[in-house]
């Protein structure tokens, strides 16, 4: 079978519509990554004075390993990693720890990257709604 030549002009409209070259990816955004670590802040709540918040998140599947603290409120629990929704990271928060009985809820936390190290955190579950940035610490 003979091979017919191909044009030049047709060889670089293949060339860049399957994208050799090795071009930069300019423009293209990376997702921000898992929030993994020790993260702390001051928050806000209806009816309340500002508090801290302490957490740890080291696990997207178990629960156990997400640790919260809320100082002032005197409360802590777990937070189970829900998964993305755009830009947010989503947790079910469980707060089972603190001051007797009056420490006991579950709710929805979402974290939001408004910086390499400053997330934007919403609390909503309960009645109540709460939020705050929290940073590496």
């Amino acid at each position: 079978m003979r091979r017919l030549p191909v044009p030049a002009g047709l060889l670089v409209l293949a060339c860049l519509a399957s994208g050799c070259g090795g071009g930069s990816d300019e423009g293209a955004s990376k997702p921000p990554p898992f929030p993994a670590g020790r993260w702390q802040g001051a928050l806000a709540e209806r009816g309340l004075r500002p508090f801290q918040i302490r957490v740890e998140i080291r696990s997207r599947t178990d629960s156990a390993r997400n640790h919260v603290a809320y100082t002032g409120i005197d409360c802590g629990g777990n937070w189970a990693y829900l998964g993305r929704r755009g830009p947010d990271f989503r947790f079910r928060e469980v707060i089972d720890r603190g001051r007797g009985g009056e420490c006991k809820g579950v709710g929805l936390v979402i974290l939001r990257y408004v910086s390499e190290d400053r997330l934007r955190y919403e609390f909503r579950g309960g009645g109540v709604a709460s939020s705050g940035f929290i940073r590496p610490g």
